[in-house]
């Protein structure tokens, strides 16, 4: 099928939403050979490929961060980076949820 490389993505897009390369669920072989300087230069977002972006544009994650792996380290802490507000409300939002499911008197009554 068709499809955008990064680079010519990161140049259309106003918000990049970047998940954690998930180490733990790859097996010993695959984690043995994976490299983060090879998938930081062919996959991550550095510093010369976030000059692309459009202005305005900002970068989104979940966390935690590999650093140098999905995005260049001084770019999680830059401006375009919305990564620790993300964290922030992500907690707001599950302390919201613990006390609504903790405070129901019975599931499914109101």
């Amino acid at each position: 099928g068709d499809f955008i490389t990064v680079p010519e993505l990161v140049k259309q897009v106003d918000v990049l939403m970047l998940l954690r390369v998930q180490l733990e669920r790859f097996n010993a072989d695959h984690r043995q050979a994976f490299s983060k300087e090879t998938y930081h230069a062919k996959y991550g977002i550095t510093d010369d490929l976030a000059k692309t972006m459009k202005p305005g544009a900002i970068f989104m994650h979940p966390a935690p961060v590999n650093r140098d792996v999905e995005l260049a380290s001084d770019l999680v802490d830059g401006p375009q980076s919305r990564i620790f507000t993300q964290m922030q409300n992500g907690v707001f939002m599950r302390m919201a949820m613990l006390e609504t499911v903790i405070n129901a008197r019975h599931f499914g009554e109101e």
